[in-house]
This record gives C-alpha cells, sequence and structure tokens, in this order.
C-alpha cells in the first residue's frame, strides 16, 4: 500500500512540473515613484505622556489643532519584480518581490500577485491588469522599533510587445503599507508611544517584461 501511495505522488508531481513546464513563464521588472501626501494628525492624542510645558511633552490638551492644509509631498523610490506562469492571457499568477521608501522608513514587500491581460487578443500594445497582497518587511538598518505590516496594490498599465516575447511595460497602481513605530521609553517624559502608520501611495513605474 505505501508503495502504491509513492508511486502516486510521484506520478502526480511529475505531472503537476510537467504541466507547469508546458507554460510561459512570467517576470516584469520594474522601476518608478511613489507620490504621496503626509498628512499630520489635526488633533494628536498626548495621553501617552507625562504633563509638561517643555516642547518635548506637552501638556495634554495644549496642542489642540494644526492648519488643515498642513502636510509634506513625498516622492520616493520603487522597485519591484514579478515572476508567475502564464495560465492564460488574462491569467499570470506569481509572486510580486519588492523594495520600497517612504521617507526615512523602507520596507520589503513580498506578495502574492495577479497580472493579466484585459484584451483577448493579444496586441502591439496591450492593457493590463494587476493585483497584489502580502506583508512588506523593514528594510535594512532598522531596529525593533520600527514594525511591518499587510500590503497591497491594484493598477494597471500597458504592455508594448517587442517581440521575441519581450516588451515594455509603463503601469499606475494605488498602494498601502501599513506598519508600527514603537518609540523607545526615556523614562522621563514618555511613558510609552504606540504610532501606527498607514502609507497610501501613487506608484508610477516602467520597465520590461520577458
Amino acid at each position: 500500500m505505501k508503495t502504491i501511495s509513492f508511486t502516486l505522488l510521484i506520478a502526480v508531481c511529475l505531472t503537476t512540473i510537467n504541466c507547469f513546464a508546458q507554460r510561459k513563464w512570467v517576470n516584469i521588472t520594474e522601476i518608478g515613484a511613489q507620490l504621496g501626501r503626509i498628512q499630520a494628525n489635526s488633533n494628536p492624542d498626548y495621553s501617552n505622556l507625562l504633563g509638561s510645558s517643555s516642547s518635548f511633552a506637552p501638556t495634554p490638551g495644549r496642542y489642540t489643532t494644526l492648519p488643515p492644509n498642513y502636510g509634506v509631498n513625498r516622492n520616493n523610490l520603487s522597485i519591484q519584480t514579478f515572476n508567475g506562469v502564464q495560465l492564460k492571457n488574462s491569467l499570470t499568477p506569481g509572486i510580486t518581490l519588492g523594495a520600497d521608501w517612504y521617507g526615512n522608513s523602507q520596507f520589503f514587500p513580498v506578495m502574492a500577485a495577479l497580472r493579466g491581460d484585459i484584451l483577448k487578443k493579444q496586441r502591439r500594445i496591450s492593457p493590463y491588469y494587476s493585483v497584489d497582497a502580502g506583508y512588506g518587511f523593514r528594510g535594512f538598518g532598522y531596529g525593533s522599533d520600527l514594525h511591518g505590516g499587510l500590503a497591497w496594490s491594484a493598477g494597471g498599465g500597458l504592455r508594448i510587445n517587442t517581440g521575441n516575447k519581450t516588451g515594455l511595460v509603463i503601469g499606475v497602481a494605488y498602494k498601502q503599507q501599513n506598519a508600527v513605530y514603537n518609540t523607545p521609553v526615556d523614562g522621563i517624559y514618555t511613558i510609552s508611544q504606540r504610532e501606527t502608520r498607514v502609507y497610501n501611495r501613487l506608484a508610477l513605474r516602467m520597465g520590461i517584461c520577458f
């Protein structure tokens, strides 16, 4: 019985490998910019700070509002590569690996991904869609105070087929990266401080595919 089960398992594995070997492997490598605006909290919570009149530990309620247009524009680098297997023109599942910068923070997203043509027939210039979801790990050089979080992205673009199964891609996507930052306790002013960050960005990328 064990011999039959093992033989069946080997047969299934060989069939699966042969099936995927007959499919087209796809790689899309892109580089671009992530555009966004950081909006400061208009009603900050200082409940975790000791009461003080100093600028380092403001008394709770001392600063209640900020100008409504207070914010900073952020334009940062984004690099990613998608690797998948084309089941059909409209469906290519795979994995996306990347490196994203958000001001002074860096994350390495690892996401399950889908790519596919919007039109049934492939043309010289073909529109495509993209969907990614996974987790963004904190970058190198950051201590345990910074933690990664869930990441997802949805968008699309154009693929310009140049022949020999290669092409150029130009894409745009909306991307969200979640993270948590814990401020170290200084023992004087800060009792505890946990900052939840949500980075929302418009990603503009271009690259190559084959």
